[in-house]
């Protein structure tokens, strides 16, 4: 069991716990491979990777083809060594979700983060789903709580500081560690969640087998995580917010920073809708008003994402300019610090393909490189799955 591995500061274990580290980083590798990494013989290797596979820690994935003579085996971490409860609290939604150590989600709730959700409200309702959960596993295999909150974060005790746009007032230190511990008795660890998307998409997702990636979440704000030299960098202060307040227009928009022409004053869920409501005003026509019998007090940002998929003119054109900058802020993060992949999510992203896409033509047009923009391959689990990496990690040190 990964608990008692953890426990266990002898020899093996500690050679067990490198190649576990090993086939979780490169997801699926073969005995040669981890030789190469750590000049085990392979006497060694063998008696230490059966044991694994006999406790139930690793398993044979499948089997490589080769031009000739057999074919070898790869092994990954068998689904079962472990359970690990997610937890993502973001400005619109959190959730809730049981996972298996393959990172692969068995069960999930989401709820939204309206005027009425206090802190309160929502850590009682995590802790339902959570406790409902911890019904279903043994305890014995039950890891932990990976959390991934919006910052700025206190990750030596698992605190959200003083994250701003929160519908709902009192999201200021909050202690979701001892909050969470106290109420489930599970050990809990809370990072920033675009830094646990990060991590997700270069452990598994499109990031694999690279050094250097960017992952930024557009929605309420903009939040921005990195990964340089194949280990997560932690911005000063944890503010990984920063990325938001780059300055894409002198004398632009104001902020709510204070400043002005911000790229979250252009590229956010209230900055989009704002504009488009603006433009209403000022005698501008779109497909949706009939909808909603011209009361613009009733429009959102799903009704804007609707009238883009109409192709009404209006809504394009503010995704057009959206997309412009954007993709400005981007661009000044590639000529920065020139990642392999900067992964673009967010419910923004999700909800508004043709601005990612836009975005997308407009940095490869200006810069010249091709593949550098995606989308990732968890989408809306890439939180989840970082905070379950995370959890795992810890029994893998």
């Amino acid at each position: 069991m990964l608990k008692s591995l953890y426990e266990n500061d002898r020899i093996t274990a500690k050679r067990s716990k490198e190649i576990l580290n090993i086939i979780k980083r490169h997801n699926t590798v073969t005995r040669s491979q981890i030789i190469d990494r750590t000049g085990f013989t392979m006497s060694t290797l063998v008696r230490i990777m059966n044991q694994l596979e006999a406790n139930g820690l690793i398993q044979v994935t499948q089997t490589l083809d080769t031009a000739m003579g057999r074919k070898p085996a790869l092994y990954s971490i068998h689904p079962e060594a472990g359970y690990i409860i997610g937890v993502e609290i973001s400005r619109t939604f959190s959730r809730i979700a049981l996972m298996n150590a393959a990172m692969d989600i068995l069960k999930s709730h989401t709820f939204g983060m309206y005027s009425n959700i206090t802190p309160e409200i929502a850590m009682d309702r995590i802790i339902e789903w959570i406790n409902n959960y911890t019904k279903e596993v043994s305890k014995d295999k039950l890891l932990g709580i990976g959390v991934g909150a919006v910052g700025p974060i206190d990750r030596e005790k698992g605190i959200m500081m003083n994250p701003v746009s929160f519908s709902a007032t009192g999201w200021e230190n909050i202690s979701i560690k001892n909050i969470l511990e106290q109420k489930t008795g599970l050990p809990t660890w809370v990072e920033d969640g675009v830094d646990l998307g990060a991590v997700a998409e270069f452990q598994k997702g499109c990031g694999v087998g690279m050094e250097h990636l960017v992952y930024v979440i557009c929605g309420v704000g903009l939040r921005l995580g990195m990964i340089i030299n194949g280990k997560l960098y932690i911005p000063h202060r944890g503010r990984n917010e920063t990325f938001g307040h780059m300055t894409v227009k002198l004398d632009g928009h104001e902020c709510s920073c204070g400043k002005k022409g911000c790229i979250e004053s252009y590229v956010s869920f209230t900055a989009i809708l704002d504009e488009f409501i603006s433009e209403i005003k000022h005698g501008k026509s779109s497909v949706i008003l009939e909808k909603i019998d011209f009361d613009l007090s009733s429009l959102t940002f799903d009704m804007f994402c609707e009238a883009a998929a109409m192709d009404d003119p209006l809504a394009n054109k503010i995704i057009q300019r959206t997309a412009s900058y954007l993709a400005a802020g981007l661009i000044n993060v590639n000529n920065l610090l020139r990642p392999d992949i900067i992964v673009v999510g967010g419910v923004l992203i999700r909800k508004c393909r043709k601005l990612f896409d836009l975005a997308c033509n407009i940095f490869e047009h200006e810069i010249g490189r091709n593949n550098i923009l995606s989308m990732g391959c968890f989408g809306e689990d890439a939180v989840m799955a970082g905070a379950g990496s995370m959890v795992l990690d810890h029994y893998l040190k």
